[in-house]
């Protein structure tokens, strides 16, 4: 995973972190229950020494929250991650019984900022029986779910498995794209969708 993490880094140089300890150390807060840069700060310099030990850091300080902000910022693009996540998620699934893959939109915690109009969201691909997301990519503002459901479930391995989505995603595009990948799909169906309906 850590060459992987490299093509993540922009051009920025002269950091006194590395961006996989940043990464790492801000999925530990965030699992914990932080849920912004000043929280996982605060976290994380409570931990510092266990920390340290744990990573195999020799950091004597451990980041502020400004430089949460700048390195996740200027070095981390958000797909590309959530690409990364999802692949090393996926290796870690092979290894374990799930045969359900749900997909669901959610607001994001703590993602109503100072300089945010309004809140952000996310579609997920979630494991229920296990308690493992294996991927998140986030829905730009203006949009909804169905525009982004080909970038969720293009890097999955769905082979085998039962994929569950709500009303909203019963599109003929998005049962082409799991069938494909050797999945089942099972979607709700709304009394809107009359023709649908017909055929249960």
């Amino acid at each position: 995973m850590d060459d992987n993490i490299k093509e993540l880094k922009a051009a920025v140089g002269g950091k006194r972190y590395e961006l996989g300890f940043v990464l790492m150390v801000t999925v530990m807060a965030k699992v914990r229950g932080a849920d912004n840069r000043v929280e996982i700060a605060a976290w994380v310099q409570v931990r510092a020494e266990a920390i340290r030990a744990l990573l195999g850091v020799a950091y004597q300080r451990m980041p502020c929250d400004n430089t949460y902000r700048r390195l996740l910022q200027s070095s981390v693009e958000g797909v590309g991650l959530a690409h990364l996540v999802g692949r090393f998620l996926s290796e870690v699934e092979s290894d374990i019984v799930a045969e359900v893959v749900s997909l669901d939109g959610k607001t994001l915690r703590g993602s109503l900022g100072d300089y945010q109009k309004g809140q952000s969201a996310c579609l997920s691909a979630y494991l229920p029986e296990v308690g493992i997301t294996l991927m998140q990519v986030p829905i730009p503002a203006g949009t909804n779910e169905i525009g982004v459901m080909p970038t969720l479930l293009q890097p999955l391995p769905l082979q085998g498995k039962v994929v569950l989505a709500d009303a909203l995603h019963t599109q003929r595009t998005t049962s082409d794209q799991v069938v494909t990948a050797g999945a089942d799909y099972i979607g709700r169906v709304k009394e809107n969708q009359p023709y649908y309906s017909t055929l249960s």
